[in-house]
């Protein structure tokens, strides 16, 4: 089973330092989180080319359990 990971950026302001990995195919993750946060994130990346990224930039993780938890963060509007 592949992970994919989500990033948020300037889409969903109160996220912009986290992502959030889901294990499952492209489409299949992809899906998972748009019923949770619509289209309030901003990119999509395979395991290989995001690791990388946590230290570079700094990024959180918040699990997908806690995103659809918290209905202030899934579904937070500018």
């Amino acid at each position: 089973m592949e992970h994919w990971y989500f990033t948020f950026m300037g889409k969903q302001p109160l996220l912009k330092d986290f992502y959030v990995k889901i294990e499952g195919n492209v489409n299949e993750t992809r899906n998972k989180l748009y019923s949770i946060i619509g289209d309030k994130w901003g990119f999509q990346y395979n395991e290989s080319d995001f690791l990388p990224q946590i230290k570079k930039y700094g990024l959180k993780k918040i699990s997908i359990d806690d995103l659809a938890k918290d209905i202030t963060l899934a579904r937070y509007e500018d």
